[in-house]
């Protein structure tokens, strides 16, 4: 193929010298053995109409010309005929549509086919830049020299068919198209170079490298279905990354959602810390009192033992002494009903009643004495559990029910005391007014003395209650007493235990406020942290995306590039071997005779 570009560059030279040649002498070119040249002058529409053999100076008729010429005009988009186009202005477009006349049938892989004899074709022409600009050519070269612009163009009729090249992959140029802006057109003479034999000797040397060409193409398709798979790796990783920086990134939001409650409800904790601390150390100062008190109620209880004793004593007399009375009562409203009463007899009652009623007072008075000196409640420990489970122990007042009954014995026996100061007074009124009116009265006082009986059994019933109340609790004063023992015991654990507490409280709300702390720089950099994960999201996103992107790419290079490539090398290329041989023998089919054919077209002149 190097050969071939050398040939157009020698095709280039040449036309740069029929440049420099007048425009109405053909160059003088050497004569060999082995070359024949043709001259030619065409109209511009592309119709030979004079040749000559190796000179100018030498007319010869009917030389053939493999090529066919066909040139047309067009003016902003329209053709035209050439004589429309003098002295015009606007988008100008010349077309050179040329057409191998040489078919050969040839066999390829045993199969008859078309090809024609190899023909390279290149057109050369001046434009003036100050009636030119914007000039491009379809497949050559244009080289501006400042006032001119020299164009010269390529093309290789009937090539394509020949090689049976697929344009998609490759184009090869079949003609020529000039276009350019103009104004005040008008138009030199263009040059034709036509060339017979474009493979020399050792042109198709690049034949013997196709082998290697087509073991490197298999690599290169390897290579790339490698390249392939590994973006695609790259892509699939990319997403999978993309994908867990996302749920971590979710993660971190619960993450830091928890760091902000607990920032905004640790608040809380530690005023409760704090508020248990100060209350623990109540609760120690509470207990030292609460053992104080235990202490003194103890030194009483002694005391108060004694007391029980004594008023057990005296219950058990007033119990004794309203039998007595009870009995003395009887015999009185037996002698009343008997009617032996007689004024001593009623005198004794008095008296007897009298003293019983100061029997009772007496007993009133013991019993309001002992009453004052008990205790209304008795104070005790309660033990509970909190939600960790420890023991929490917290002082209570348990009512004395002993003094309760006390109370309300004396408060029966203040009423029985004041019925029978009422029936005295009664029974004296009525004695004093006349001696009739104690026979009158009789039944009164009897029933009076019933009464009075009566009342005296209730009091004896309270009494009772009374003496059992103070039996009960001397014989419990001892469990008393062994209770307040343990009391005791159990309030001095209770001060140590709640100094402990203090001591510990102390310490845990100490410890909060460094918490605290921590946690409000933790939920700091939980912050930092989330912004710092959220772009890092936004990274893995850029990548998965990149990385989706590039396998695409690959993909389509490796698809519409190197598969192009390799369909190319092993399959129009591979076959277009054999066919360059084929086209070397055509154009050697003339006893190695090299035809070369220079032609002239008309100029446009105003």
């Amino acid at each position: 193929m190097k050969r071939i570009l050398q040939k157009i560059t020698s095709l280039f030279a040449i036309m740069v010298l029929c440049f420099m040649c007048s425009a109405n002498q053909f160059p003088i070119l050497a004569v060999s053995n082995q070359s024949q040249h043709i001259y030619g002058k065409m109209n511009n529409k592309g119709n030979i109409y004079k040749t000559y053999l190796n000179t100018e100076d030498k007319d010869k008729e009917d030389v053939y010309i493999p090529i066919d010429t066909e040139i047309k005009y067009y003016l902003n988009g329209e053709e035209v005929e050439i004589n429309e186009l003098k002295g015009k202005s606007g988008k100008i477009k010349i077309e050179l549509l040329l057409t191998n006349k040489e078919k050969n049938m040839v066999t390829i892989n045993k199969k008859e086919v078309v090809m024609y004899t190899p023909y390279i074709v290149g057109t050369s022409v001046i434009l003036k830049n100050n009636k030119f600009s914007n000039i491009t050519i379809s497949s050559g070269k244009i080289v501006d020299n400042g006032a001119d612009s020299i164009v010269v163009g390529v093309a290789m009729p009937g090539m394509q068919e020949s090689l049976n090249l697929s344009k998609s992959n490759i184009e090869m140029p079949e003609n020529i198209i000039i276009e350019a802006d103009t104004t005040d057109f008008e138009l030199g003479n263009i040059y034709m170079y036509i060339e017979s034999n474009i493979f020399e000797e050792n042109s198709l040397d690049f034949l013997d490298e196709l082998d290697n060409i087509y073991d490197d193409a298999r690599k290169l398709k390897n290579a790339s279905q490698k390249l392939v798979d590994g973006s695609n790796s790259l892509k699939n990783g990319a997403s999978t990354y993309a994908s867990k920086i996302g749920e971590f990134n979710s993660g971190l939001s619960q993450y830091t959602n928890g760091v902000n409650s607990i920032n905004e409800n640790y608040s809380k904790i530690n005023f409760g810390i704090n508020t248990i601390n100060e209350n623990t150390k109540k609760i120690a100062d509470g207990s030292n009192s609460l053992n104080n008190g235990i202490k003194e109620l103890k030194n009483k209880l002694t005391t108060l033992v004694g007391g029980v004793v004594q008023i057990k004593q005296g219950t058990d007399g007033i119990y004794s002494g309203l039998g007595q009375i009870i009995t003395g009562v009887d015999g009185s409203i037996s002698k009343i009903q008997d009617g032996s009463m007689d004024t001593t007899a009623f005198t004794t009652l008095v008296t007897t009643t009298e003293t019983t009623i100061a029997t009772l007072e007496a007993v009133k008075n013991n019993l309001e004495t002992t009453a004052s000196g008990m205790p209304d409640y008795f104070e005790s420990i309660e033990s509970s559990t909190d939600e960790a489970g420890e023991t929490i122990y917290s002082p209570i007042q348990i009512e004395n029910t002993q003094k309760s009954q006390i109370i309300a014995q004396i408060n029966a026996l203040s009423e029985q005391i004041a019925n029978l100061k009422q029936n005295i007074s009664q029974e004296r009124g009525a004695y004093s007014s006349t001696l009739q009116a104690v026979s009158e009265k009789t039944t009164e006082l009897v029933t009076g003395l019933d009464n009075l009986k009566t009342n005296l059994q209730t009091l004896q019933g309270v009494s009772e209650q009374v003496k059992n109340g103070i039996d009960v609790m001397a014989n419990s004063s001892p469990e008393l007493q062994s209770g307040l023992e343990n009391l005791e015991k159990g309030s001095n654990s209770l001060a140590s235990g709640a100094k402990e507490l203090s001591n510990g409280t102390t310490d845990l709300s100490n410890g909060s406020a460094n918490l605290k702390s921590g946690i409000e720089q933790l939920n700091s950099n939980s912050g930092s942290l989330t912004s710092a994960v959220q772009q890092l999201q936004d990274g893995a996103n850029n990548i998965s995306n990149g990385a989706s992107e590039l396998a695409n790419g690959i993909q389509k290079f490796d698809s519409d590039g190197i598969n192009s490539i390799y369909n190319l090398i092993n399959g129009d290329l591979n076959v277009a071997q054999e066919r360059i041989e084929k086209l070397k023998e055509l154009a050697n089919k003339n006893n190695n005779i090299t035809y070369k054919y220079i032609i002239k077209i008309d100029s446009i002149k105003k």
